[in-house]
């Protein structure tokens, strides 16, 4: 720093000006005591005296207030804001804030983090827990804040244990203008530890048993401190991760490597929650890949300026470059014929395919090739003499009924042909050039882009005098959706349109959302409401009506096809690989179809998983592979799944039967039939077998599946506890009520050693139950009978299950699922932070942590039938992004990219995947 930047800086009055909520009174205390207490380690470039600190006590009033504000504002020299949801709502913080940025400038901000969530990390459901007031998020948009969170003002110090990270920053920041950072103020302070650790061990020396114990307490503190210093590193690269994300691919590559670096140093939860976050955009790897082939008589490759297209049933796509038209298998990228005749006119600009799929054309120079994909050959070459179509065809589409196509060419006209006679129909006369033409799957109309001022415009099939609409929009492609009713423009920016149809037939058009991607093309998913953009910063997934970004393939596409079912992206990159990529959303490391709707599932530890159906399947999974094991037919749907404590038998419940399993061999060992459908199975303390059923709960022996007891009830089951020493059991079951569900309940007291009812009570609130149970005793209106203490006791059993809970915890206790119809939520239990939410095609119908103690995966089924995986330990997780890494770059560039990173290990092994 200049002598004359220190002559500025020390005519302050004060250092640091406190702005506050004084609902955060008592940690600003401690704040200010620890700053004014502090003096600088010798030998760093400092003023070595103590802060000086303004901390008002009480709030300004009336007209001293503006005064003494701008007063002590202008005598600091930075202003330290605790961030707080009490601070976010105060608007004493939030004028400090303004007049101080007028004064000093955004730089000399200071932001904290006492309590409450960063802005940009919280959901619609979080509004009310947002940390930064909205005038310092409109000066800083992303504060990189000191995190003092879960601070106790009573008792330890700001400088000590996990908090030493968060203090070195906010010195480092006060000390900003003098050149220092936190790294050199923590250096200084550790070496004034070390000296001070051993003027201490020195003067101890002489009692062996005090230095022995000086040692050891050293020790532990040290390592104490590497912890936590590795925990604050990981957490600053985590900080850097989400910075590093700015929606191009080449930040979600740098995101991905950082979060691993973080996760590896030490695990955070904002390092967690920053590589699911990332993880969710970057793609599978691919499923093939291809290096484009030299043409005939060029050294040209034939990816380069290359066009693709998926046939309408999928069965192959088309592919045209400097060479022939080829087609490609899908599922492996081989060429499995090639059409000579369409190689002779130079660059190759468009393919279209005929709703049907029988006619396939091709942009062959300024002319357009008519190529028959079945018989594999060039039924003609069309081309309209009389137009201004001296360029080369860029465009084309064919009309839902196939009976017409209309093409565009660049600085020349749109011509609509006839399919049958292949005779110019319409042309549709410009004076700029058009880029784009393509008709509605389901409306006769068709769209047209051009580069002049009123670029997009509706024409009706047919009727082409004059356009029905025009907006002044530059248009290079656009898409049409499956169903119609709109579609999607790509230029300078991706826009979502909509067609209204007015009462006269006229149309018009309803800008939607639109995102600032200069996609070089667009394409609709069929399967769900999402596009396909292909960009310079890679190919994006964008879905909803807000345009989302749901996947970011991080290379440079030229060509792109989506096929039919949405569920494959064909692209040829710049250097003309071209390759296969599965279009799936989401950080899950493995995806199973069952064919079915998952309705159970059960299994250890760890080993395998068993997942029954609505077809009556039992799928057993094997989890370390992540593999169908073997698949066990049952004769109606599955209903509920359990195994005994020993892991040796599994039960199910499908239809109106119990089906044992022995686990060792797959091999059922004994079937029992009930009256009813099968609600739930269990297994007692004592090892018995219990199955509910809609009004009756039996006890079967485990052994053979005999039935040892049976209870009925007049209402339905609602619920079903066991005592602590599993002799005992208690269900309840309500009655109707007139046609309601909301009648009398019914509780009954089972011993199971001795089959003998123990106690029940009979609740009816409404008084109009149907035949009350005699005798017993009236009490509070409830009528009882038996053992009123063992009754008394029925709220502290444990339930057993008869459906699928809405929350799982693990075993551990670190983590709770929940789900909510088609999306999956995972939460840090000590906090309830969300860390991630995983989204479905289907409703969610059951989640397992697996193991249950120690979780590595959280495994989630739907009513699609689709199983998945979920990584939930770090380790899993690097393994899933080292592995998606690996099918988009060579290894070596990887390892190369982590270690400048400052990642321990590699991304070279291989884990079990798919």
């Amino acid at each position: 720093m200049t002598g004359a930047a220190a002559a500025t800086r020390t005519e302050f009055r004060y250092d640091v000006f406190i702005s506050y909520s004084r609902k955060d009174t008592d940690f600003a205390r401690r704040l200010e005591q620890t700053l004014r207490t502090y003096r600088p380690p010798p030998g760093l470039a400092v003023p070595q005296r103590h802060l000086r600190v303004f901390r008002d006590e009480s709030d300004f009033t009336g007209s001293e207030y503006h005064a003494s504000l701008a007063r002590e504002l202008g005598d600091s020299a930075k202003l330290l804001v605790i961030c707080s949801p009490h601070s976010a709502a105060s608007p004493y913080v939030a004028d400090e804030i303004r007049r101080f940025s007028e004064h000093r400038g955004k730089e000399h901000i200071i932001p904290v983090l006492l309590d409450g969530i960063p802005n940009n990390e919280a959901g619609p459901e979080d509004v009310h827990r947002k940390a930064f007031p909205e005038q310092l998020v409109q000066l800083l948009p992303i504060p990189l804040a000191a995190d003092y969170r879960g601070f106790d003002a009573r008792a330890g110090g700001l400088h000590k244990g996990r908090f030493s990270f968060a203090w070195f920053k906010t010195l480092a920041d006060v000390y900003a203008d003098y050149g220092v950072d936190r790294g050199l103020v923590e250096q200084r302070e550790r070496r004034r530890q070390a000296r001070r650790l051993r003027l201490i061990a020195l003067t101890s020396s002489v009692i062996s048993l005090a230095l022995l114990a000086l040692a050891v307490w050293a020790l532990f503190e040290r390592g104490a401190a590497r912890r936590e210093r590795d925990r604050a590193l990981a957490g600053e690269t985590a900080a850097r991760a989400r910075l590093a994300f700015d929606g191009s691919g080449e930040g979600l590559v740098s995101a991905v490597l950082q979060s691993i670096a973080s996760l590896r140093g030490a695990w955070t939860l904002e390092g967690q929650v920053t590589m699911v976050r990332v993880l969710g955009l970057l793609p599978l790897p691919p499923v093939w890949r291809h290096a484009g082939q030299p043409a005939p008589g060029s050294d040209d490759i034939v990816g380069r300026y290359s066009v693709l297209a998926f046939s309408p049933d999928g069965s192959y796509i088309a592919s045209i470059g400097a060479g022939p038209v080829r087609l490609l298998a899908p599922n492996s990228g081989d060429t499995i014929a090639t059409i000579e005749d369409a190689q002779s006119f130079g660059r190759r600009t468009m393919l279209a395919f005929s709703p049907d799929g029988r006619l396939l054309v091709a942009g062959c120079g300024p002319q357009v090739c008519v190529i028959d994909p079945i018989e594999r050959r060039l039924i003609t070459r069309v081309s309209d003499e009389e137009s201004q179509q001296d360029g080369m065809v860029w465009s084309a589409s064919f009309s839902l009924d196939g009976q017409h196509l209309a093409t565009a060419s660049y600085h020349s006209d749109v011509v609509i042909y006839d399919v049958g006679t292949w005779r110019v129909e319409k042309r549709l006369p410009t004076t700029q050039s058009v880029f784009t033409v393509a008709f509605s799957p389901t409306d006769p109309l068709l769209i047209t882009g051009d580069s002049s001022s009123a670029g997009l415009r509706v024409w009706r099939v047919g009727s082409y005098e004059r356009a029905l609409t025009e907006v002044g929009l530059q248009a290079k492609t656009v898409s049409f959706g499956p169903k119609g009713g709109g579609f999607v423009s790509a230029g300078m920016t991706l826009q979502v349109w909509q067609l209204l149809t007015g009462t006269e037939g006229g149309v018009s058009l309803k800008q939607g959302a639109e995102r600032p991607i200069q996609a070089s093309g667009v394409l609709a998913r069929p399967d769900r409401n999402c596009l396909v953009a292909p960009a310079n910063n890679g190919v994006h997934v964008l879905c909803g009506t807000e345009l989302e970004e749901r996947l970011l393939i991080p290379v440079s596409s030229s060509a792109i096809a989506v096929s039919p079912d949405g569920r494959r992206l064909v692209n040829e990159q710049t250097d003309g690989v071209v390759a296969s990529w599965p279009l799936t959303f989401g950080a899950d490391r493995v995806r199973l179809e069952l064919g079915s709707s998952v309705t159970a599932m059960a299994g250890p530890e760890q080993g395998w998983l068993a997942v029954g159906t609505v077809d009556g399947s039992v799928v057993i999974l094997d989890t370390q592979g992540w593999r169908e094991r073997i698949r066990l037919r049952m004769p109606a749907p599955v209903r509920s799944a359990t195994i005994s404590g020993d892991g040796r038998q599994l039960v199910i419940g499908a239809g109106a039967a119990v089906h044992l399993f022995d686990t060792a061999t797959w091999r059922q060992t004994a079937s029992t039939g009930v009256d009813e459908d099968v609600i739930a199975v269990a297994f007692a303390r004592d090892s018995s077998l219990l199955v509910v059923t809609k009004r009756a709960v039996a006890q079967l022996d485990p052994a053979d599946g005999r039935e040892r007891f049976r209870a009925h009830y007049e209402g339905e089951i609602e619920s079903l506890r066991a005592s602590q020493d599993g002799t005992r059991i208690a269900v309840a079951a309500r009655g109707s009520t007139r046609g309601h569900n909301w009648g009398p309940v019914w509780t009954r007291i089972w011993d199971l050693t001795r089959h003998a009812e123990l106690a029940w009570r009979y609740d009816d609130p409404s008084g109009q139950g149907l035949n009350p149970p005699a005798g017993g005793s009236l009490e509070n209106g409830t009528r009882v009978w038996g053992d009123s203490a063992i009754l008394a006791q029925v709220e502290s059993w444990p339930a057993l299950p008869l459906e699928e809970p809405g929350t799982l915890s693990s075993g551990n206790g670190t983590w709770v699922a929940g789900r909510s119809a088609s999306t999956l939520n995972l939460r840090y239990a000590s906090e309830q932070r969300l860390v991630a939410e995983f989204q479905h095609e289907g409703e969610v119908t059951g989640m397992r942590f697996i193991p249950a103690a120690a979780p590595r995966w959280l495994v989630s089924a739907d009513t699609t039938g689709m199983v998945r995986v979920w990584p939930v330990d770090p380790h899993e997780l690097i393994a899933e992004a080292c592995a998606r890494l690996r099918g988009l770059f060579p290894v070596d560039s990887i390892n190369k990219r982590l270690a400048q990173y400052g990642a321990a290990g590699s991304c070279d092994e291989t884990p079990a995947r798919r």
